[in-house]
């Protein structure tokens, strides 16, 4: 199956196979770094509760100073990298400065120096940078040993301080590893865990119908609750941090003014879409973070309204009629936009087809196109893109600021808005950098969010539910919400 053998796929005792959608791209941790994360592989300097507080990892603590340009970060005594070599703040500043030269969080951010003093590491800033420490949750920011790299600073290996130690990796579909015995925490239940690579849906739901697969991530919910009546398993759907957005060119006619933004919203039947296609009431969207981002999150909002009815007349009050087919048009031409999308989260073509439908309803035309993920940014880059519908993960660090300065800075980002900008927001993400956090940092992210909300350069459609499907063999199985984890070292056997 997918060039695997059976052998290799083969139910092994004591052993965890897991099943994804998402290639392993590469060993570099900038690029394929939240895989060896998730299957409990390496660790990074600090975790994330599922609160969204941090909590010490490879860190025991870390304070900074008065001038808040120098942080520090004491290094866990005890911990051992799967080769036997011991961690020490020498070695986490060795992978952390070549994890800065390749593109990610680390890169962008005002980071001037990251050195060893004893059993401290201590990063230098050229600016305050209140969110520092949630720069070090990111799965780019894994530390892994010097055998890792390469002369050239290039991951070649993945040596890392997790329960599990790879074994086999055989990149872009699969890898193996077993238990670590030298692990400085809890150890793990399971002797050793698998990852698969299966891009199509239907390999997925046949893997863990016939046993090869213990847990299959990204079920659409139809084919998970099927499951659950013709298998071995059970269905587990948990809010995460993400949130399915609909990405909109503000250079096209119809999308250039926030008015015509909002209208497309109001065409968008969110609680249907939550009701028969995710089936999850809880991610039905009133804005663009969810209540897991405390500070950024608007509360008291109401839902949105869903009027079809109102999107036309909308469209109507700015200057655009109906032509001969019912569809909205100005100067001769129509409102067709194609709405790109792709089949990694089986749920996303789903939500764009009845978007689509929805649009029709209010006199948009509108085309589906279900491609490859890398066509939304493409398009973003060669400016072809209308729209583009995506799951935006806004928690790939515990505060949402790092993917909002890239996303909806002005000119926007790959993901996130698209010839749009605010001189406002500009100003405040500027002042956010240089806040102390507490009661400013949240006023302005506040304020920030606002702005987002009221602009719609990007229009929030659901909070997003990961749902996988589980073999009732196992127990204790959970997800962190910032999906930073699987927490695989705690799941045990089912009695």
């Amino acid at each position: 199956m997918l060039g695997v053998s059976s052998e290799a796929l083969a139910r092994k005792d004591n052993i965890i196979d897991v099943v994804c959608p998402w290639e392993i791209g590469s060993t570099d941790s900038t690029r394929s770094g939240h895989v060896f994360r998730w299957m409990s592989i390496s660790e990074t300097l600090v975790g994330v509760e599922p609160d969204g507080a941090m909590k010490p990892l490879l860190a025991t603590a870390w304070s900074v100073d008065d001038s808040r340009l120098v942080w520090r970060f004491k290094i866990r005594e005890g911990v051992t990298f799967h080769n036997g070599k011991p961690l020490t703040a020498d070695a986490a500043a060795f992978s952390l400065n070549a994890a800065r030269t390749k593109p990610g969080v680390l890169a962008k951010s005002p980071i001037a120096e990251i050195a060893a003093e004893g059993s401290e590491l201590v990063v230098r800033l050229s600016e305050p940078f209140a969110t520092l420490p949630s720069l070090f949750t990111h799965a780019s920011a894994q530390i892994l040993e010097a055998e890792s790299y390469d002369a050239d600073g290039n991951t070649v290996k993945v040596i890392g301080t997790g329960p599990f130690a790879i074994t086999v990796l055989q990149t872009p579909q699969r890898l193996a590893a077993k238990a670590y015995a030298g692990y400085w925490g809890p150890k793990p239940a399971a002797e050793g865990v698998t990852y698969l690579a299966a891009p199509r849906s239907e390999t997925r739901t046949l893997m863990v119908q016939s046993g090869d697969a213990d847990l299959a991530f990204n079920m659409d919910a139809a084919s998970l609750k099927r499951l659950e009546m013709t298998a071995p398993v059970k269905g587990f759907s948990t809010p995460v941090a993400r949130t399915v957005t609909l990405k909109l060119n503000a250079a096209r006619p119809g999308l250039d003014t926030a008015r015509g933004r909002n209208a497309i919203n109001a065409a968008i039947d969110r609680q249907g879409i939550a009701a028969s296609i995710l089936r999850e009431p809880k991610s039905v969207a009133n804005q663009q973070f969810s209540p897991m981002f405390g500070d950024w999150f608007l509360e008291g909002l109401p839902q949105f309204r869903y009027d079809p009815k109102f999107t036309r007349a909308e469209f109507k009050a700015m200057g655009w009629s109906e032509d001969a087919d019912g569809y909205l048009a100005k100067d001769g031409k129509r409102l067709s936009l194609v709405l790109t999308t792709f089949s990694d989260r089986p749920e996303l073509p789903i939500i764009a087809t009845s978007i689509q439908e929805s649009l029709r309803q209010a006199g948009i035309e509108a085309k589906v196109s279900v491609n490859n993920a890398s066509a939304i940014p493409a398009g973003h880059h060669d400016g072809s893109l209308d729209m583009g519908m995506l799951a935006r993960n806004y928690g790939v660090v515990r505060d949402p600021f790092v993917v909002v300065t890239e996303d909806f800075r002005s000119g926007g980002g790959d993901w996130g808005a698209m010839n749009w900008g605010s001189a406002e927001l500009d100003d405040l993400i500027a002042k956010m950098k240089l806040s102390d956090g507490g009661a400013e940092y949240k006023a302005l992210s506040q304020r920030a969010a606002r702005i987002i909300h009221d602009e719609m350069p990007v229009i929030p459609v659901a909070w997003h539910v990961q749902t996988v499907a589980v073999s009732k063999d196992l127990a204790n199985f959970s997800i962190d919400p910032f999906q930073l984890t699987w927490n695989l070292e705690k799941v045990t056997w089912a009695k």
